[in-house]
């Protein structure tokens, strides 16, 4: 065997090795963009059953999520807010079952409003999370009311959530307005009050 056919014999060898790396490399991104999945961010956290609001028209330069009609709280296509000029507070409506209350607390922090929590006497309260600027907490009463056929004693507890945050130096607080809600609901409030997040310049 000559040294000619010797070198060509190598050439076509390592045309035919490019050749079926290639195919091999075209068909490995073939498969790899079959099973690209597009994940948007609100799905991703969490969210699909929210809708975002902007909360710059009530002075809070801020975004909020709020449950939508998809929700199964009985939450509203139309959300409202209630705020009086110079006030406070403001409270976020979506439907008969979703009220979150947001309260301008200056610079105090999050502990003066456990403190408000813990002072609330005809209550007893029971904490189900607490971390650094965000709580959890069911209330029951004190004393038992009494149903309508004046026999049987009614427990009268509610749920509660609170997060605070911090925009444009004011400590904000989101939370389930006084009456509290039903269990069920929670898990939305939850995840209200956690979703807050500053509004950039031009957003």
């Amino acid at each position: 065997m000559t040294y000619k056919l010797i070198l060509r014999m190598k050439k076509s060898l390592y045309i035919i090795g490019i050749f079926f790396l290639t195919s091999i490399f075209i068909s490995c991104n073939d498969n790899e963009s079959k099973t690209i999945k597009v994940i948007y961010s609100d799905e991703e956290i969490g969210l699909d059953n929210f809708e975002a609001l902007s909360l710059r028209p009530y002075q809070i330069d801020a975004m909020v999520y709020i449950p939508d009609e998809t929700a199964s709280i009985g939450a509203s296509t139309s959300t409202t807010i209630k705020h009086d000029l110079d006030s406070y507070e403001w409270l976020i409506e979506a439907g008969p079952n979703f009220r979150l209350k947001i309260e301008d607390w200056g610079d105090e922090p999050f502990e003066e409003f456990l403190t408000y929590v813990d002072d609330l006497d005809i209550y007893n309260i029971e904490y189900l999370e607490k971390d650094e600027n965000f709580v959890v907490y069911k209330t029951t009463l004190k004393f038992k009311g009494i149903s309508n056929d004046n026999k049987v004693g009614v427990n009268h507890e509610s749920f509660h959530v609170a997060a605070q945050h911090t925009i444009n130096g004011i400590n904000y607080i989101f939370r389930t307005d006084d009456d509290g809600c039903e269990e069920k609901i929670v898990n939305y409030m939850i995840k209200s009050v956690k979703s807050i997040r500053p509004l950039k310049n031009g957003e």
